[in-house]
């Protein structure tokens, strides 16, 4: 199934971006771990994380493809519902934020595989 844990699939081009919006509500320096998924043909594409003017940006260095989980526990047809797999934290680096109401962006810097990966969230960690 490619329907996964309701994460972002089939990031594929340098063209497609993720994006949120989100409202900083302490301004600070704040680590960024992107949770994520990818297979070993896919290691290699980088990503930018942005939120507002403030960027950073890291390479996908180590694969992560963990199994699906649920099928075969499941007593009836999941229809719509997703499946569940691991999503690991990758350090994107640090960011100087503002106060504000900003989008908060992933772009494909590169592309090595068939695709970037998969992504769950991201989290920020205030220092």
């Amino acid at each position: 199934s490619s329907d996964v844990c309701s994460s972002d699939l089939n990031w594929t081009a340098a063209a497609d971006a993720i994006t949120w919006d989100i409202e900083v509500l302490r301004p600070g320096t704040y680590a960024v771990d992107v949770y994520y998924t990818c297979g070993a043909s896919d290691v290699g594409s980088e990503i930018e994380v942005s939120v507002g003017s403030a960027k950073t940006a890291v390479k996908i260095a180590t694969v992560n493809d963990p199994p699906l989980v649920g099928a075969k526990e499941d007593r009836h047809d999941r229809g719509q519902e997703s499946f569940v797999k691991e999503f690991k934290p990758l350090r994107a680096g640090k960011l100087q934020l503002t106060q504000s109401r900003t989008p908060l962006t992933l772009r494909a810097l590169s592309v090595k595989g068939k695709q970037v990966a998969d992504i769950k969230y991201v989290v920020f960690l205030r220092e």
